[in-house]
């Protein structure tokens, strides 16, 4: 009621994304959801958990689910801000290793109900921004809903909801976001 334009969650909604933290939240968006799910994967619990919910409410209907795993940049980023970045020598190390991962939630997918040719991977690397990425496939390429873990592999519990979860939220306002405990 505010009246200010571009704000995708009002106060009373992120206090509600926030006090919920018990049970899964679906965001609907504008776009119409259809058959195919981004399911953002960085081998975190919450990520893990995100896998399980998508297989136990989707598994066995009509739906495509992608995997979708996003390395930052370091190069050209400002010297400020290198230091968050992961170093270059461990890149291939995250690469091979999350590879291994995507394989095993797409085949964790399997076991709850997906077809194997309903299931594909992708792994992104050389972007600054990670929830950027996964809007932009969203929106390139069709899918009308993106699932993500509330929070990744950060611990901190004052965090409600994580870094990329929450970016997403403000960027892709017009998908359906599912935020997965």
């Amino acid at each position: 009621m505010t009246g200010l334009r571009g704000i995708v969650l009002g106060s009373v909604a992120t206090k509600l994304v926030e006090k919920l933290s018990f049970l899964p939240l679906i965001l609907a968006g504008s776009k119409q959801p259809e058959n195919k799910i981004l399911l953002g994967f960085d081998g975190s619990e919450g990520s893990w958990r995100s896998v399980d919910f998508v297989g136990n409410t989707m598994g066995g209907f009509d739906f495509k689910v992608k995997l979708i795993y996003v390395i930052r940049k370091k190069e050209n980023s400002d010297p400020k801000i290198q230091r968050l970045y992961s170093p270059a020598k461990y890149t291939a190390t995250t690469r091979k290793q999350m590879t291994t991962e995507l394989a095993l939630a797409g085949e964790k997918l399997v076991d709850l109900g997906f077809k194997p040719n309903q299931i594909s991977t992708q792994l992104i690397s050389g972007v600054a921004s990670r929830a950027r990425a996964i809007a932009t496939e969203a929106k390139q390429n069709g899918y009308g809903t993106i699932v993500l873990g509330r929070r990744g592999h950060s611990r901190v519990r004052d965090f409600f909801i994580g870094r990329v979860t929450n970016k997403v939220l403000h960027i892709a306002r017009d998908r359906t976001i599912w935020i997965v405990r």
